[in-house]
This record gives structure tokens, sequence and C-alpha cells, in this order.
């Protein structure tokens, strides 16, 4: 490089042209896809990869040995999503993406349907899609499609299955005409209750402020986030036929035995018990069985309750 004296210099001297090289960008690394070509397992594709698509996605990886080409559908790209995907050995896609199969046998379609009105009315609009990715005529084909046990009527403290009695509210009746285009087209319907680990579902909610009109003994049927991806796995695993299953834990918890085990772990202790007023003499809420569901699915949850949950977390802490 020329001296600074120098280089002033020669730009005054006439008919000295220097040329000045802007510096080279320096390359990014990318982050390794998956060569989908080399894989033998079974190819899934997820929609959705939020907390449950994600879950979904690494138990099925885990089960093909890390060897399945399994594709993360989502609406936009997410940088630090994406890079997680891509190191558990998944493919984020988006709509048009050349990477994203035109056809797969296995589907799974996790979108939430958002809590909005324009939302939930544009929700059927969003499964159609993904229905159109299945491959139905494939050797055992599955579509599963995961919506929520909120769409049962009962509030009464009984017992609901499958073919329970549904509500007309809006919310419900949203999810019962997507659950109806899934089964149509002989989809699998997987009616989640309440999803929840240590940073999410009700406890954290409830503890989020300090009064609630509410039963404080109303009832709240709850599954972990893994276990609902473990039924979710099984239930790909099984022929599609229109079915429509319940996956809930063993017993629900009142609202205030959720806030109390809650407290007992180290990321809630010390925060106020929140107080609920509302109730009106009765048990509010249902008890979900989701028996038929097991012993279909040979599925069973690791955490009984959201207080074996709470018990597993604090021992030997």
């Amino acid at each position: 490089m020329l001296p600074l004296l120098a280089l002033v210099g020669a730009c005054l001297t006439p008919g000295v042209r220097i040329t000045i090289r802007k510096p080279s960008k320096p390359v990014l690394e990318q982050p390794a896809v998956p060569a989908t070509d080399a894989l033998t397992g079974t190819p899934l594709v997820v929609v959705g990869a939020g907390k449950l698509g994600q879950r979904v996605a690494a138990l099925w990886q885990e089960a093909e040995g890390g060897e399945a080409p399994i594709y993360a559908l989502t609406r936009r790209a997410d940088k630090e999503r994406d890079a997680t995907l891509r190191a558990g050995g998944i493919i984020p896609c988006q709509k048009g993406d050349p990477a994203l199969p035109a056809r797969c046998a296995h589907v799974v379609f996790c979108v939430p349907p958002g809590q909005s009105v324009s939302d939930m009315l544009l929700y059927s609009g969003k499964i159609s899609p993904a229905l159109g990715l299945w491959d139905q005529e494939a050797d055992g084909a599955s579509f599963v499609f995961t919506s929520s046990a909120g769409v049962y009527a009962e509030n009464d403290g009984s017992v609901v299955r499958e073919e329970s009695l549904t509500a007309d509210t809006v919310r419900a009746m949203r999810l019962l005409a997507a659950e109806s285009l899934v089964a149509g087209c002989g989809g699998t319907v997987l009616r989640l209750a309440g999803l929840y680990d240590l940073d999410h579902g009700a406890h954290n909610i409830y503890l989020g402020r300090p009064s609630w009109a509410a039963d404080a003994e109303g009832l709240i049927n709850q599954v972990h986030y893994g276990d609902a991806a473990a039924a979710v796995v099984a239930a790909l695993r099984r022929p599609s036929s229109g079915e429509t299953l319940l996956v809930a834990d063993d017993r629900p918890m009142s609202r205030a035995d959720i806030c109390a085990a809650a407290v007992r772990l180290p990321k809630y202790r010390g925060e106020a018990m929140p107080t609920f007023s509302g109730g009106y003499g009765g048990i509010g809420g249902k008890v979900c069985d989701s028996s038929h569901t097991r012993s279909l699915l040979q599925w069973q949850p690791q955490y009984s309750t959201f207080q074996d949950f709470v018990d597993a977390e604090t021992s030997g802490g």
C-alpha cells in the first residue's frame, strides 16, 4: 500500500490514475442442509414448525435413525428458527420452495387457529393446501390434523370421549369445520388437551396475573408437549381413515391446584398465587377420557398429570 503522502501526491499529479478496490465481502457460511437424495428414511412434511411441530419432527427423525427427509413448511423464513431446524436435520421451506416435495405420504398440520376472528375465518383455507401435499394413495398414507379438546360442549365436570357432543361457539365451529375438511379427505383428527411445558401452559398464564374471573375449582385437561408429539407420531404411523381421536393425560386438575403445583418449580418459586372469583357452586370444565385413543395408538403419556411433571422437575432439586 502506498504511504499516505505518496498517495495524495499521486492523486494531484496529472495523468496518474489510482484505482481503489472495495474490500471484498466476507463469505458467510450457510448452515448445512441435509442431502435428501442420500437419505433412506420415511419422508414427513410438518406444516407449522412451532413448539409442537418441531417436537413431532424431532421424534420422527429419532425413530428414523436420522435418515428421514423432513420438511418444515412455514409461513415465512426465520433465521434463528430455521437454523435450529437445520441443526436437527430438518429442512425449512416456504410455499413454492423447490425443495418441498410435490406430494408426501405422511403430513401433519400443527398450525394453531389464532385468536382473532380473521384468523379463525381463514383457518380452513390454510388446511386445504396442506391436504394438497398429501399423497393419499401411497401405502400407509397418513395425514394428521391437531385440533383441540376445547371443541367439546361439556362444562359441568362430566366425562367426554371422542364422540361426545361439541360446542356451537364461533371458535369451536371454525375448528369443527377444519376437522370436517380433514376427516372428509380421510385424514386423522387429534383433539389435544391443553398443551404445556415448563415455560408455557395454563400455569404460566394464571400465574401471570394477580386475579381471574374464573372458578378456582374449574377443571383443566392437559397434556405435555412431548407427550402430545408422541401421540401425533403414533397417529402418523397408522394409515389414516377419517378418525377423530382424543389426546389427554390421566386426569384434569383444578386451576388452583395447577397454580399450587407450579410454584414448586424453581422458575415460578416466589410467585404469588392468583385469586379466582367465579364459579357457580359446581365443578366446571370437563374430564377427558382418552382410553380409546391410547389403545388404538398404543400410546401412553410420560407425565400422567401436570403434578407428575412438577414432581419429576423438582425431584432431587
